[in-house]
Parts: C-alpha cells; structure tokens; sequence
C-alpha cells in the first residue's frame, strides 16, 4: 500500500461526529473531484477501495439515497460515484462562479477547516513517503483557483504547475507539508515529516556539534510526539478529567500546540511557567497516563 493510501485510510477512520463536519467533508471531496452535468447528475472519480466505501457511507447519510458506484477499467481500484442532490449542485455552482470563493465563512465550528481539507486531500491529493522525498500534489478535476485561495487563505500557499495538459498544486518542502497536515490535525504525519527531514538533515552534517544538536532536535520531536500520543488517548478515554487541574491545563495545552518548544509552550502557559516547571508538570501528565491506560485497557 502506497503512503498516500495509508494516510487516506486514517482520514477514512477519523469520523466527525458533528453533522456540519461531516458536510464540509463532503464539500471538500465534490470541489476537489466532483463533476455535474446539466441533468443534476454529480459524478466523482475516487481511488481506493476504503475511500469510495466512505464517501458512499457519507452520501447515503447526508442525502437519503444510495449512489451508483462504477469500477474503472485498468486496476488501482478506482471508481466513478454518481448521485443526484439539488443542494450538492448549488454548492458547487456557488464555488465555480467564484474563483476566490470565501472558503470558511460557511464552517460551522472550528472541526469544519480539517474536515473540509481532509475532503480535499481524500478527493485529489498524492504525497510521497517522506523517507524518499518531499511531494505532495493535488490534480483538482476542476476549481483550481478556488482551491488555490482556500490554501493560501489558510497560511500553505501552494506552487500551481500543469502536467499532461492539467492544472496542479504541489508543494516540494517539509515545512509546507507539515503545516497543511497540521490544518487537519493528522499530528502523525506532521511528526513523520519532522524526523525525516531531522534524519535526512542528519545524515548531510559532518560537523561533531551539529550533528549533536540534531541528534536532540529529533530527541526533541519523538518526546512531544509520544507525550500527544498518550494525551490523545487518556482524551479519546475520557480520563482526562481525572487529571488535576493544572496538569488538565498543560495537557490541553500541549495537544493545541503540538510544535511549540517547551520554552514556548511554558510561555504559553496561565500564568506563564519556567521550563524546568512545565517540563516536571509534562512528566507527571506521562506517568499518570501510563498508568491509567495500562488500568483502562485491563
């Protein structure tokens, strides 16, 4: 399995459980794949046998009705999913008359940005493994621009290109990457990024003393990676609520700001901590959490 369906199958697995998300999840896929004939009829090209099966779940929920799914002929899984729906027709209607369509003022709640460029991303979007290289496209069936300025808008301005006679956004570093998946909170691959290129910038450092400091950059990186883990857990749980307050506080600090160094995030503390101080309170949240959810899963 490619690393882009494996970070597909893991969106697919995430499922929001306000209706407005799901409904911007819905609107990412149709802008980034869907095509409408003049009859009503929406047509999307998906790729994958999990991301069809989800987008169908999707649109039988949202619409009342079960779409038609076409295999394509030539392998990859891939297929057309065909249905018809007035509101999803005025919706994409909406985003083609307006080449810098105001992506986001139709969010409901805070979850609706990720949902939305999680949509786009299972719709159009490819992304290299990062331990051969940095890529990530996007091969909009239609509405580039309107993509283009949601991306830009939302601070990952995308490089636009054309291949085969077809318009693509793409971005080639880490730091774009990294921040478009932090958009959609997949912390997982924002983390797989980080070390990549901390490995990848190991491996090119001769120097003793660099290659030290990103020896404790890296360190650095798979500590906060392990502690948004375990805090990600003890919230899915619901055990956060048995921590005491201060470190509850901490702990949804950290999953908020999952790049933050810890002189920042002490920074960003109520009422701001030294590093020593929120370094102590990090490892009593990781002891607590290891204990309870070795008790929870027993």
């Amino acid at each position: 399995m490619s690393y882009s369906q494996t970070i597909k199958e893991r969106l697919c697995a995430e499922k929001p459980n306000k209706l407005c998300c799901r409904k911007a999840l819905i609107n990412g896929i149709l802008v980034a794949s869907a095509k409408a004939d003049t009859e009503g009829l929406i047509t999307v090209k998906l790729s994958g046998k999990t991301v069809i099966d989800r987008f169908r779940q999707l649109i039988e929920e949202a619409y009342r009705q079960t779409p038609t799914v076409t295999p394509l002929a030539g392998g990859g899984h891939s297929a057309l999913v065909s249905f018809r729906s007035k509101s999803a027709m005025r919706y994409l209607a909406e985003v083609e008359e307006a080449p810098d369509y105001p992506f986001g003022e139709d969010f409901v709640c805070q979850g609706c940005r990720a949902a939305f460029f999680s949509g786009v991303f299972l719709g159009c979007g490819q992304i290299s493994d990062p331990q051969s290289g940095y890529r990530m496209d996007f091969a909009p069936v239609a509405r580039v621009a309107q993509l283009a300025v949601l991306f830009a808008g939302n601070g990952v301005p995308a490089l636009l290109t054309k291949r085969k006679g077809r318009d693509i956004l793409y971005y080639r570093s880490v730091e774009g990457i990294s921040d478009w998946f932090g958009i959609i909170k997949l912390v997982d691959v924002y983390f797989d990024m980080q070390n990549a290129f901390f490995t990848r910038e190991l491996n090119n450092v001769t120097n003793r003393q660099n290659n030290c400091t990103i020896r404790n950059i890296q360190r650095s990186v798979q500590s906060v990676s392990k502690q948004v883990d375990l805090i990600r857990q003890l919230q899915d749980k619901q055990l956060m609520s048995l921590l005491p307050d201060e470190l509850r506080e901490t702990a949804e600090l950290r999953l908020k700001y999952y790049d933050y160094s810890l002189s920042q995030l002490a920074l960003a503390s109520n009422p701001p901590l030294t590093k020593s101080g929120l370094n102590h309170r990090l490892r009593k949240i990781m002891e607590f959490a290891e204990e309870a959810l070795t008790k929870k899963d027993t």
